[in-house]
C-alpha cells in the first residue's frame, strides 16, 4: 500500500522482499464489508474496466523494476517456492507479485467499529 518504500529500499540498497498477494483489490476490506452489510454487498475494494467489469490488477512485478528494484511475477503455485528463494538470494530489494484468486475469502480475525452496527464476530475460518 506505500509502494515509495521500494524507492527507499533502492536508493540505500536494503535487500528487503516484499511478497504481494495480488488478489486485484483490497480484498480483506471486501470481506469487511461483507460481514457488515452481507455477502455480495462492497464498495471500492476492486478494480474493474468501466466497460466490462472485468477485474484488474496493477503489476507489482512491473512498478517494483520501474523503481529501480527487482521485480518477480508468480502466476503459478508450483512456482512460488522457487522464485521466493531467488528474491532472497538477489541481494537487492524485491518485490514478489503472487497473483492468486480473487474470490477466495481468507478467514477474518478482526473487525471493525461501525456504530451503531454490531460487528461481525472473526470466523477464524470455521464459515465459508
Amino acid at each position: 500500500m506505500f509502494n515509495h518504500a521500494v524507492s527507499t529500499a533502492v536508493e540505500y540498497n536494503i535487500p528487503v522482499v516484499w511478497i504481494v498477494w495480488n488478489n486485484l483489490g483490497y480484498v480483506s476490506i471486501r470481506d469487511q464489508q461483507f460481514g457488515f452489510f452481507g455477502r455480495g454487498r462492497e464498495l471500492a475494494t476492486r478494480f474493474r474496466r468501466e466497460s466490462t467489469g472485468e477485474l484488474l490488477g496493477p503489476d507489482y512485478a512491473a512498478m517494483a523494476r520501474a523503481m529501480g528494484a527487482k521485480g518477480i511475477l508468480v502466476e503459478r503455485p508450483g512456482d512460488l517456492r522457487e522464485q521466493v528463494v531467488a528474491a532472497l538470494e538477489c541481494g537487492q530489494p524485491c518485490v514478489v507479485d503472487v497473483r492468486v484468486d480473487a474470490d477466495v475469502a481468507p478467514p477474518a480475525t478482526g473487525s471493525w467499529d461501525l456504530p451503531p452496527l454490531p460487528a461481525p464476530p472473526p470466523n477464524f475460518g470455521w464459515e465459508s
